[in-house]
This record gives structure tokens, C-alpha cells and sequence, in this order.
């Protein structure tokens, strides 16, 4: 499972792919996006921002790798604006993102377990309930899910950019193929290049304490994933916000 490689202050060679094309009817549709390139490139070079377990020993073999240039391997799922995405959970786990308040859903899915991204949308009050609304009626009974972008409040990631020196935080949602939730938060290197920096490495599901933050309710994660029930609740109750 490639949470391994996520660790404060190892760098990527990759750019995200790209966002799929909006739409308004709140619909579940398959992903069709293509995992682009993730290569791993060596460790963040400003002192204090690197994971002190990489400083000794074998730094590479400690990430799961053998030399830098080596290959993530992952799936990539659609972020689609206005509806819902679904990816058949394969071989490889499954990344997704930038994340900045939808939720990440995992269940059975026409006789496959499968990975969704809710696509709402920031401000699109309109549209958020429709997305909401159709995946309400068509939510696995075996659901669980997450939210990414609580995982990093505010002055977390204020500070760690600071210890890293750079700017352009943006969360990716990783989910594994056992089903585990994890929430990376990722950092630009070089401006206008496409180094990127695994700021604090991962979080799990389990870690994401506090309160998630929705629109006319505060709901409480309770550090385990989102069940079925929950979610139904949720997407019935139209409470579920924040957009995006």
C-alpha cells in the first residue's frame, strides 16, 4: 500500500491529472481519468523539514523504494463537478483529489467494490443537493467514508509550510485496496515545475479527530471512517456541506 511513501519531506515528480468535465444532474458516473507519472525524487533539502527516520540508515528502502526514479503505482479517480465518480477498486490503491471538502465513499457498487468522489461544489448550493440527493438513493449498504480535507486544519498547514518554505497546499484523498482512508497533504516545490513535497506524509481515518466542518451542523468523526448509516442520514438529511 503506497500510504509507505508519503512521508514529511520526501519529493514526487507528478502533475495532477485533470479535472473532469462538470455537469448538473448530481449523477453517479464512471471514472475515465488516467493515472499520470509519480515518480519519487530524493528528500526535501531545507533542514527540519524531512522525517527524522529518513536522515539514517537506508533512506530509499525505508519508503519502499530501490532508487530514486522508481514508479508509484496508483489508480487515479475523477473529481467531477456536479456529480459523483466511481472507480472499481483493482490492484492498485486509488488516488483523488485536490480535496477541499467532498467526501470519499467506499462500497459495492453493481457487484463491485468500488471508490466514489461526491463532486460538490464550493457555493453551488443548488447543485451540491441534487449530488447529495443521488447518491442518497443509490448508496451501498456497505459504505464507509472520509473527509479528506478535515484531516489539516488551518494553522496546521500554516505551520508546515512554513517548516518546508514553500506554498500551494493541496490535499489528495488515497484509498487502499483493504479499504483503508488516508488523507496526504502535499506541498509545490519549485514554482511552475511539478515538484511536489509529501509535507507531513499521511493521515489515517483513524487519526482524523475533531469536527468535520458542515454547513448548519457540526458532526463529529469519532476517529473511524464514516459508516452507512451515518452517511445515510447525511445525504437524506441535506445537513452535508461543506462544497467542494
Amino acid at each position: 500500500m503506497i500510504e509507505k511513501h508519503f512521508k514529511l519531506g520526501v519529493r514526487y515528480l507528478w502533475k495532477k491529472p485533470n479535472d473532469a468535465p462538470g455537469r448538473n444532474d448530481g449523477v453517479i458516473v464512471n471514472s475515465t481519468g488516467v493515472a499520470t507519472r509519480m515518480t519519487y525524487d530524493t528528500i526535501h533539502s531545507v533542514r527540519g523539514s524531512v522525517d527524522p527516520m529518513l536522515l539514517t540508515g537506508k533512506m530509499h528502502s525505508k519508503l519502499g523504494f530501490a532508487k530514486p526514479g522508481d514508479e508509484v503505482k496508483y489508480t487515479w479517480l475523477d473529481y467531477v463537478p456536479g456529480g459523483t465518480s466511481r472507480k472499481q477498486i483493482g490492484v492498485n490503491d486509488i488516488l483523488t483529489g485536490f480535496m477541499s471538502g467532498c467526501l470519499i465513499i467506499r462500497g459495492t457498487y453493481n457487484g463491485a467494490m468500488s471508490a466514489f468522489h461526491v463532486g460538490t461544489i464550493v457555493g453551488n448550493t443548488t447543485v451540491n443537493k441534487l449530488v447529495k440527493s443521488k447518491l442518497a438513493q443509490n448508496l451501498p449498504q456497505d459504505a464507509t467514508g472520509f473527509d479528506p480535507a478535515a484531516a489539516w486544519p488551518g494553522g496546521e498547514v500554516a505551520s508546515i509550510l512554513a517548516k518546508v518554505r514553500s506554498t500551494f497546499p493541496k490535499i489528495v484523498a488515497l484509498i487502499t485496496t483493504t479499504g483503508t482512508f488516508h488523507s496526504i497533504l502535499l506541498c509545490k516545490v519549485k514554482e511552475g515545475g511539478s515538484k511536489v513535497v509529501g509535507a507531513v506524509g499521511v493521515k489515517t481515518s483513524k487519526d482524523l479527530g475533531g469536527k468535520a466542518r458542515f454547513i448548519d451542523v457540526l458532526i463529529f468523526i469519532n476517529h473511524e471512517p464514516y459508516d452507512s448509516h451515518f452517511l445515510t442520514n447525511v445525504f437524506q438529511s441535506d445537513v452535508l456541506g461543506q462544497d467542494g
